[in-house]
């Protein structure tokens, strides 16, 4: 009984997580991309991402240097370059004034 409790914990964090990194998408970056005059369309997902893991990567920074817990994942080479790559995901939209992903320039050039 133990172990189904955990997996039911542990699949409704996830839901959590998905609908709190979905409503910090739509509602904070999404009003921010705009007011800077950067269209919010095109392939999405990709900023989602982007939000996702670096929110993901905070919640490990948190764990690591408030509780104290161990983490090998900040030792892993693959785990930074996830979290620079989703830095550039949020970020180049504001450098090229426009979200530059593939989606939105297929539309660019069929126009």
């Amino acid at each position: 009984m133990d172990f189904l409790k955990e997996v039911i914990l542990s699949m409704l964090k996830i839901f959590i997580f998905f609908a709190a990194r979905l409503a910090g998408t739509l509602y904070v970056l999404k009003p921010i991309y705009e007011m800077k005059g950067i269209a919010f369309t095109g392939d999405v997902w990709v900023i989602w991402f982007g939000l996702s893991y670096i929110l993901y990567a905070a919640v490990t920074f948190y764990d690591v240097w408030i509780h104290k817990t161990k983490r090998d994942r900040l030792h892993s080479f693959w785990f930074w370059i996830a979290f620079i790559a989703a830095l550039f995901f949020i970020l180049i939209p504001f450098q090229k004034g426009e979200l530059p992903f593939l989606y939105s320039c297929f539309i660019r050039l069929t126009m």
